[in-house]
């Protein structure tokens, strides 16, 4: 189901513009009380112990999991500012930049990625396809010709 922010309006998911005003459509991903409510208890257990990185990790991956990709973002980095060697958590963070169409921000932690794993044939296309998408064509050839 999308809606649009500005007239708060629902469409069906093949849907891109609003019809009243034009503004673009946002996925709104809808959970099931069962996992609001494991939301919930994960949010009060973070209250008591906020820098506990094994009960974030594992909110951020609940989080993805659930396609809460804006939430989950603000986990990572969060996780990131106090572990920066994380491998999976930038992983899962490259993944949400993606699903957000956040471009540039998924190139730059895509990048770091393949710094440690230069042959990671996912990750090539994965750029390239960024790349792609914001018309920088001659990085994506790079990365095209490197896989």
């Amino acid at each position: 189901m999308k809606t649009c922010k500005n007239c708060n309006l629902t469409y069906d998911d093949d849907k891109k513009f609003c019809k009243k005003c034009g503004a673009p459509l946002v996925l709104v991903y809808d959970i099931s009380a069962k996992e609001l409510a494991k939301k919930s208890v994960f949010e009060e257990r973070l209250k008591m112990d906020p820098l506990n990185i094994e009960l974030l990790q594992e909110y951020g991956q609940f989080l993805f999991d659930n396609q809460l990709f804006q939430e989950s973002v603000q986990v990572f980095l969060k996780i990131l500012a106090i572990d920066e060697k994380s491998k999976t958590i930038k992983e899962l963070l490259f993944k949400s930049y993606i699903e957000l169409n956040q471009n540039n921000e998924a190139i730059e932690v895509g990048k770091q990625l393949l710094d440690k794993e230069p042959e990671n044939i996912f990750l090539l296309e994965n750029l390239a396809d960024l790349y792609l998408k914001d018309t920088k064509y001659d990085q994506a050839i790079n990365y095209y010709d490197h896989i």
